[in-house]
């Protein structure tokens, strides 16, 4: 759940936490409103990185409350490449 950006540090950003360790990097990650079009992307992150994630915006402006698409392509530890997905509400 993403409830941006009011900055009070709870639920400001949606990124990818990962064990310390497990993930070597996230190459890109793009997300998706309902209808396929992109909010936002961002390529070489770094997990846990509070400063890498969606903040909810999109072309400078609050997205609407809803259930939005993401893709990670991500790099574990081993070397191995997996593209994870999932979904996050943005709720006010």
């Amino acid at each position: 759940m993403l409830s941006p950006p009011n900055f009070d540090g709870i639920n400001d950003e949606f990124l990818i936490y990962s064990a310390p360790g497990a993930l070597r990097e996230i190459r890109q990650m793009p997300i998706f409103d309902r209808w396929g079009g992109k909010m936002f992307e961002a390529f070489s992150i770094q997990p846990n990185d509070i400063h890498a994630g969606w903040n909810g915006t999109s072309r400078g402006k609050i997205v609407d409350v809803g259930v939005f698409a993401w893709m990670a392509e991500v790099v574990w530890a081993d070397g191995s490449v997996e593209w994870i997905k999932g979904d996050v509400t943005v709720v006010r």
